[in-house]
């Protein structure tokens, strides 16, 4: 969400240079990495496949604002309340945060942010289709959401799915 978030609003490029530090600290708040890695500066394809915390935190404190992200992550389906046929359906949600530090960990899907699965999932498919699909349970009984379908912009989509792939190709740092 984060990463979508700054590449719509311009802020970032797929193989732009961000810093990956162990650590980060923002207003007091000190980010790790997991077993504070460090990267150094690498592109941001990279930062994202190997899921870089300082990277994330970083870019949502100081190049977004809090109502980016939210309106983000409502965008790719969290927060949006979908009626489905058959089944009880929860997606979470990311309240706008007062401060800084509170952007930080919201930008690396801590803090105050709350996804389920089924939010995950619609995520994935946004990224994707290029809009959040409303989803079916039930042949002939479609889905309601209380939030319309936004379209997400060529171009970003396009670097989207680039992080996305990065993941898969190069994102084994942790599986080792």
């Amino acid at each position: 969400v984060t990463g979508t978030s700054a590449l719509e609003a311009g802020k970032v490029t797929v193989d732009g240079p961000q810093a990956c530090p162990g650590t980060t600290t923002i207003d007091g708040r000190v980010i790790p990495n997991e077993n504070k890695f460090d990267l150094g500066t690498v592109p941001l394809r990279t930062a994202f496949a190997q899921s870089c915390n300082t990277t994330f935190s970083q870019i949502a404190a100081t190049l977004l604002t809090s109502q980016q992200l939210a309106d983000t992550a409502k965008q790719m389906g969290i927060g949006a309340d979908f009626t489905v046929p058959g089944v009880t359906t929860v997606t979470g949600s990311v309240p706008v945060p007062a401060a800084a530090v509170e952007r930080a960990e919201d930008g690396f899907g801590q803090g105050k942010d709350q996804v389920s699965p089924f939010a995950m999932a619609l995520v994935a498919a946004t990224a994707e289709q290029g809009r959040t699909p409303v989803p079916t349970l039930l042949t002939g009984q479609p889905a309601q959401s209380d939030t319309p379908p936004t379209q997400i912009p060529g171009g970003t989509l396009s670097s989207l799915k680039l992080l996305m792939r990065a993941v898969v190709t190069s994102g084994d740092r942790l599986a080792g």
